[in-house]
């Protein structure tokens, strides 16, 4: 919850966010994905975060979602170190 001039409101986590742009899977929604991992790896909860992928991609049948996501984890990983 946050609040917004008086008003309070409720906000998904980061983690939430993430696998709802993963789930999504339109371009932007990859790029707003592969954004907010380079912002915020070190704060999201990344094994949630795939198990929710994962339980997507079974029901959705989309594999690549994992492969997507563990992509994406790796390149903020990568950008981080440098």
């Amino acid at each position: 919850m946050i609040d917004v001039g008086g008003l309070r409101m409720t906000i998904p986590r980061v983690d939430d966010l993430l696998v709802y742009k993963l789930v999504a899977s339109r371009p932007q929604d990859l790029r707003d994905a592969e954004e907010l991992l380079l912002r915020y790896v070190d704060t999201v909860d990344l094994p949630r975060s795939r198990r929710l992928v994962g339980e997507f991609a079974a029901v959705l049948e989309r594999p690549e979602m994992l492969t997507t996501f563990d992509r994406l984890v790796a390149l903020a990983r990568g950008r981080g170190q440098s």
